[in-house]
């Protein structure tokens, strides 16, 4: 096992990440409510908080050698995270039922509504792009997960009749794909 702390604790940060990412996705599906619930959206904002240190801590390890496209990947994939977490901190906003109508149609926050999930996605699959281009088998795995539960959560964010359904299948594949490169680290 790694004894360098910051690879510790970034794989903590990945397994905390990975598992409330699905659990409030989970949530809001079973829910079945847009934008979700105030605790299945303050789970996923906890997660996307935690994802921070996650990606710096996933980076300090294997992927750290893998040049441009990791680092790309981290920056984007952090900027995203931080991005998306105050699109989320107005999701649950509204689901506690305040009305977020003027919030919504102030102009700068527009663009970031429409950039932020774009910017982490991108960052999402660069980053599984540098696992999977550069670790060992055990690590491939979970690059392939956040790539592919990167295109899942953008397929939610475009079909509105299934979004809650791929937003949780798409956060089961990228908290997935968290936990399991977090395992992986805690491994070597």
């Amino acid at each position: 096992m790694d004894t360098n702390p910051l690879r510790v604790e970034g794989a903590i940060a990945g397994l905390i990440s990975g598992s409330l990412l699905f659990v409030g996705h989970l949530l809001n599906l079973i829910a079945g409510t847009q934008p979700g619930t105030v605790t299945g959206m303050s789970l996923v904002l906890a997660a996307h908080t935690v994802l921070v240190f996650a990606f710096v801590g996933l980076f300090s390890g294997e992927i750290s050698e893998s040049g441009v496209l990791a680092r790309l990947g981290v920056i984007l994939g952090i900027l995203g995270t931080v991005l998306v977490s105050g699109i989320v901190l107005i999701e649950i906003a509204q689901a506690s039922g305040v009305n977020t109508t003027a919030v919504k149609t102030v102009a700068v926050l527009k663009y970031v509504h429409t950039a932020a999930p774009v910017i982490f996605v991108v960052g999402l699959i660069l980053f599984g792009i540098a696992i999977l281009t550069s670790s060992a088998l055990p690590f491939f795995w979970g690059g392939l997960l956040l790539i592919i539960g990167a295109v899942v959560l953008v397929l939610g964010g475009v079909f509105a009749g299934v979004g809650l359904l791929l937003s949780a299948i798409g956060g089961l594949l990228t908290g997935g794909g968290f936990f399991w490169l977090s395992v992986q680290l805690l491994r070597f």
